[in-house]
C-alpha cells in the first residue's frame, strides 16, 4: 500500500506542476544569438551599431542605470537612426529626457518583446508593441527592431528610428 501511495502522490505532483511549467517564461533560445552579462551601457559601448548612441546617450543612460533598481529594457537607436540627427543644441536636461523615453521597467524589461502588447517608458509615454510581416516586433507602428539582446538584468533592443515622435 505504501508504493502506491507514494507513486500516486508523484504522479498529483507532476499533474499539479504541469500548467505551471507551461506557463513559464520562454526558452532563451527563442530570443536573442547573444548574451551580454554586462551593464547595458556597456552593452551599448560594445556594440558596433549602437556607437553614435553611445556617444549621445552613454552618460544619461549610466545615470539612469544607477538610479532604476529594476530590471530595464533599453531601446537603443541604431547609428543609421542617427545619422543625420543633431543633439548639438540639446541641453543635459533635454537628453535624459529623451534618454528615458528609450528605457522602460516592468514586464518589458523582463521577456522578450513577442509577449508584451505595450509598455510604459520612464518618461510615462505609453509605447505599442505589434509585429510585423516579418515577425519583427514594431513600436507604435513605425519603429522596427532590429536586433534584441538578453542582458543581466533586462534587454537591450537595437530600434531603426528613434521614440520621441
Amino acid at each position: 500500500m505504501r508504493i502506491r501511495d507514494m507513486i500516486i502522490t508523484a504522479l498529483l505532483c507532476v499533474i499539479a506542476a504541469a500548467p505551471l511549467a507551461a506557463h513559464g517564461a520562454p526558452p532563451e533560445a527563442d530570443y536573442p544569438e547573444l548574451l551580454y552579462r554586462d551593464s547595458a551601457v556597456e552593452a551599448v559601448s560594445k556594440h558596433d551599431q549602437t556607437t553614435i548612441a553611445y556617444a549621445v546617450f552613454g552618460d544619461e543612460f549610466g545615470e539612469i542605470t544607477e538610479r532604476v533598481s529594476r530590471h530595464q529594457a533599453y531601446f537603443v537607436p541604431a547609428d543609421e537612426a542617427l545619422a543625420d540627427w543633431d543633439d548639438e543644441g540639446l541641453a543635459n536636461e533635454e537628453l535624459g529626457a529623451l534618454a528615458e523615453r528609450h528605457i522602460a521597467t516592468g514586464p518589458v524589461a523582463e521577456q522578450p518583446l513577442e509577449y508584451v502588447e505595450s509598455f510604459t517608458t520612464l518618461d510615462g509615454e505609453t509605447i505599442s508593441v505589434a509585429i510585423d510581416d516579418r515577425g519583427r516586433p514594431l513600436l507604435n507602428g513605425e519603429v522596427t527592431v532590429v536586433e534584441s539582446i538578453r542582458l543581466a538584468y533586462g534587454y537591450m533592443h537595437i530600434i531603426d528610428g528613434r521614440l520621441d515622435g
